[in-house]
């Protein structure tokens, strides 16, 4: 029932995602969604998470620098990767347009050696609406998975006649109810 990097990306086709390396990593678990702009923050991960990110820094870089060529977007990125991957994070969404208009070809070999599903959206998409729609499926994975493991812990030990229909009752008046509130 673990919610996977290919079963989010097929659910998310109103958003546009466009899978532009790593498609042999979209097997991967995602227990979370993470925005971050700055690879010194990802320390803090815990692994399994489904990155996003604008390039902010690329532009802070350039204002900073001076330096107006492409060849930061390509280090920013590498580098951003790389500590995704020794996180164990699951892949990464660039939200292209304004930051970051392109993906570079070695970003795209890397990804692929690495096995680790890198994803455009347009700029006009909002990093907080697919952030919530992850959040959200992920909650609700994680409601689904308690409470079959809840009807399996009653039909061993209190030895209650295993009832699967608890459990879709219990699912859909949470979903309708949730639905108020998401």
């Amino acid at each position: 029932m673990a919610l996977t990097v290919q079963s989010i990306y097929n659910s998310l086709s109103v958003y546009r995602l466009k899978l532009v390396a790593g498609k042999e990593g979209l097997y991967k678990y995602v227990s979370w969604v993470y925005y971050t702009e700055d690879p010194e923050t990802i320390e803090f991960i815990r692994g399994g998470e489904l990155a996003i990110t604008t390039g902010l820094n690329v532009e802070r870089y350039k204002q900073n620098t001076g330096d107006k060529s492409s060849n930061y977007i390509a280090s920013f990125l590498s580098n951003l990767i790389n500590a995704f991957v020794e996180r164990n994070s699951s892949g990464l969404i660039v939200n292209v347009g304004k930051y970051i208009e392109t993906i570079p070809p070695e970003i795209i070999e890397l990804c692929d050696k690495l096995q680790f599903p890198l994803f455009t959206m347009s700029w006009e998409i909002h990093t907080i609406d697919i952030m919530q729609e992850v959040g959200n499926k992920i909650a609700m994975e994680s409601l689904k998975r308690r409470t079959v493991e809840q009807c399996m812990y009653d039909a061993i030990f209190y030895k209650k006649k295993l009832n699967l229909q608890c459990y879709d009752v219990y699912v859909n008046k949470q979903i309708n109810h949730n639905q108020a509130f998401f």
